[in-house]
């Protein structure tokens, strides 16, 4: 059995027990028809219906602009992130009296920081994408910090014996020795990201796929707001997928001594 045959094998028995226990949930438990949709409702809603094709298009229109936010509200959170933990690694002055501050503000609820943001961003796209961007940027700045700080010590004790420069020490071990830790925050960032749009939209924009679900409530159209919620876990899964694939690739690239 090859790697890649093994691989999709797995897929589609998860694929298999998920929809088996969604079905059996909905059926064994006698759900209101009206509101708990089946898989086959979502695939009637999506493929099999007369206007399949319009509700695609919809929902495509939808999640490309939560995407579209999800991945400027990304860079944001992984460039600050990184910043700030490469400045305070340099400090442990600063480390200790930065980390419990991030950690702290971590803790609070982010319907709780949405209306804050949006006091001071408005409602619209900077907003969503600050509050994807604060979502991100904890697992980032945590994560990042404890991987520079645990380069190897003899290494960056070989590189000061040759009379190397704090920076080309922390270029040349620090960094590599974080890039794991870059890599396992970013696979917890990406889906994070599109659950700080999604309740970005919710809260305070009327854009995406948020907006639509919210329509869809409305409307008490449940097949389009269990279709959407189908569409938004495989994106996640995908987008998750993807960044591991991504990591497996870069850090054979960049493994040094305090790497692993």
């Amino acid at each position: 059995m090859t790697p890649l045959f093994h691989r999709l094998l797995s897929i589609a028995v998860t694929i298999a027990v998920v929809v088996g226990v969604w079905w059996a949930v909905v059926v064994g438990l006698e759900l209101d028809p009206l509101s708990a949709k089946t898989p086959l409702d979502v695939w009637h809603y999506l493929i099999s219906a007369q206007d399949a094709g319009d509700h695609r298009l919809a929902m495509a229109e939808a999640l490309a602009a939560t995407l579209r936010d999800a991945a400027l509200g990304f860079l944001m959170g992984v460039v600050a992130g990184c910043a700030l933990a490469a400045a305070t690694s340099l400090s442990r002055l600063a480390r200790h009296a930065i980390l419990p501050v991030a950690m702290v503000l971590r803790s609070v609820p982010l319907a709780a920081l949405s209306p804050i943001i949006t006091l001071v961003f408005g409602q619209g796209v900077m907003a969503v994408t600050v509050v994807a961007a604060v979502v991100v940027f904890f697992p980032t700045f945590v994560n990042v910090l404890v991987g520079l700080a645990s380069a190897s010590k003899e290494a960056t004790e070989l590189l000061r014996a040759y009379g190397a420069t704090p920076a080309q020490t922390f270029r040349k071990v620090r960094v590599p020795a974080a890039i794991p830790a870059l890599m396992a925050s970013a696979r917890i960032a990406v889906p994070g990201s599109l659950i700080g749009v999604l309740v970005a939209e919710w809260l305070v924009s009327g854009d995406g796929i948020g907006q639509f679900m919210i329509w869809a409530q409305d409307t008490l159209d449940y097949a389009a707001l269990w279709s959407a919620a189908v569409v938004l876990t495989v994106t996640s899964v995908v987008l998750y997928a993807l960044v591991g694939a991504v990591e497996k690739r870069v850090l054979p690239l960049v493994a040094a001594p305090g790497v692993r």
